[in-house]
């Protein structure tokens, strides 16, 4: 229906209005592979659901807790545009990888007779580390709709040693105060559509995540995580 309707929006829309529907477009394909990676993962969570092991377990609902944050960073992003919450998404997403990397070495590790669902558990976690590939994406766009920087750019500007953002906050302390008809104008929020949809998409992956895993012998790590 998006895809329909986004053609002609453009056209009538102001130049604020087609960044946003332009950003939109990208960000709704970056969900529909999310959806079918989380699909992947529930099919194989079913299927090795009574053999995986517990530390395995412990591992891939870490990564699902980590993977489902950062959709919910990205959707608060994305309503507030605001970018260090995006940029927060962007730092999320290695700690989904260094579990993936804990994971997979445990099972390289192991002797052949251990690794019975090995396969399973590292086609899982991979399917975790590529929805949280295509969530960084999500977090770049965010970041490009609000400043119309790239990623790198805001990076640099945020990860500053302690000594320069002291200088800074010192040079900002001399500067003249600007005067009231000279302050920014606030940033376009989205419209409640778009909004919605992102909304229902968001929350539709972050069910699928605890579906997962919905079974009874991880509830108890679930928790305690």
């Amino acid at each position: 229906e998006l895809d329909q309707r986004a053609a002609a929006a453009m056209i009538q829309a102001d130049i604020e209005g087609a960044r946003e529907l332009l950003s939109c477009c990208k960000i709704m394909v970056d969900l529909e592979r999310i959806g079918d990676l989380l699909t992947n993962f529930i099919n194989r969570t079913e299927s090795v659901r009574t053999r995986i092991d517990m530390a395995d377990a412990e591992s891939l609902i870490k990564m699902s807790c980590v993977l489902e944050k950062m959709l919910a960073d990205f959707l608060r992003a994305f309503s507030n545009r605001d970018v260090p919450c995006a940029l927060r998404v962007l730092r999320a997403d290695g700690e989904i990888d260094r579990l993936r990397n804990l994971l997979v070495l445990r099972h390289t590790e192991f002797d052949e007779g251990s690794r019975r669902e090995s396969a399973q558990v590292v086609m899982m976690a991979q399917a975790l580390v590529r929805a949280g590939d295509h969530t960084k994406n999500l977090a770049e766009e965010v970041c490009h709709l609000v400043t119309g920087q790239t990623v790198r750019h805001l990076m640099r500007a945020n990860d500053k040693p302690a000594e320069q953002i002291f200088i800074e906050w010192l040079r900002q302390q001399h500067l003249p105060a600007a005067p009231e008809g000279d302050s920014a104008a606030p940033q376009p929020r989205p419209s409640a559509r778009v909004l919605a949809a992102l909304n229902c998409l968001c929350r539709a992956a972050a069910a699928a995540l605890r579906v997962g895993f919905s079974f009874a012998p991880l509830s108890a790590t679930a928790d305690s995580l």
